[in-house]
């Protein structure tokens, strides 16, 4: 038996990682979050706030004989604007501060000549299920077309016509759980970085009008707006929504993170990441990004985490 530590395993990527784990049956799972889990889980979830280090050391101190730790927790990042395309891993870095590049140099510093490694997956927008997630876009997409739909309005792109054409990619966070596995037993993954998304590319104009055609919803051109901001008071309509169709009773807070969707619909640049070197060390999985989006949405509707048709 392996033993792996999840550190944000009620996020979007470490909820993902925690079901895939406990589904291989030889592991055992102890997760990191800031939040006890609404659901059951062969799991063992601690509560613990990441930032309190002396927190953190009296629960390491506890934890037996860990094979394996993966980081999954949410460290807020920043937007740089444009940049080479398709991205590779071998890229120079930007400016810092970077928390993701400082911790990669810790884990390189911190490893050498030790009988441990590390390995860095950089994935792109993460989609799956998980609550008060402040970057999930699928979640943001449902809630968004649902309110919609209650309010007998097309689905209108709500970013800019310009951000509408570009090409961009996403990460299924259920492919990225099989990917960090993967990158966690494979010994020729020690010390390096790959790119980890769905191998594929896309434009919000051809898979928008497949969503709208999902929620059974007319399709209307791009409008910009602020979307957070014509969100704001839409708390009252959503517990309505939660009462009439019983649904899961989550905040509206907690349901989609607006802010972080209304930058992700108004980038107009391309967003792509080279793959080659995942395939060339061994991951061959992928995912079509349009089903992806419909599978999710299909499974949001039996979760009644948003209304069915």
């Amino acid at each position: 038996m392996k033993k792996a530590l999840v550190a944000g395993a009620l996020g979007v990527s470490g909820r993902a990682l925690v079901n895939h784990l406990v589904s291989l049956q030889d592991w055992k799972v102890v997760g990191l979050s800031r939040r006890s889990p609404e659901f059951q889980s062969p799991a063992h979830y601690i509560a613990i706030d990441l930032l309190n280090q002396s927190d953190v050391d009296a629960c390491v101190s506890n934890l037996g004989d860990l094979t394996h730790i993966f980081y999954a927790a949410l460290q807020p990042g920043s937007n740089f604007g444009p940049y080479k395309t398709p991205a590779r891993e071998d890229d120079p870095r930007h400016m810092p501060p970077n928390f993701y590049y400082d911790q990669e140099d810790y884990l390189k510093a911190r490893s050498a000549g030790k009988a441990w490694s590390w390995t860095a997956l950089r994935p792109s927008s993460i989609c799956g299920f998980a609550v008060g997630n402040p970057m999930n876009i699928a979640t943001v997409i449902a809630v968004y077309a649902s309110l919609c739909k209650e309010l007998g309005l097309p689905l209108r792109y709500p970013g800019s016509a310009a951000a509408y054409g570009v090409i961009m990619e996403m990460t299924d966070a259920e492919l990225l759980a099989k990917a960090m596995v993967w990158a966690a037993l494979d010994d020729r993954c020690d010390g390096e970085a790959f790119n980890i998304t769905n191998g594929g590319f896309s434009r919000w104009e051809h898979l928008w009008p497949r969503l709208a055609e999902f929620f059974r919803l007319p399709h209307a051109p791009p409008q910009r707006f602020p979307l957070a901001t014509f969100m704001s008071d839409k708390e009252t309509l959503w517990r309505a929504m939660v009462r009439k169709y019983n649904l899961l009773d989550y905040s509206f807070q907690h349901a989609a993170a607006w802010p972080f969707c209304e930058a992700v619909f108004n980038i107009e640049y391309d967003v792509m990441s080279d793959t080659t070197k995942s395939r060339q060390f061994g991951f061959h999985e992928c995912v079509d990004t349009e089903e992806m989006l419909l599978r999710l949405l299909r499974q949001f509707q039996q979760m009644r985490f948003i209304p069915r048709d």
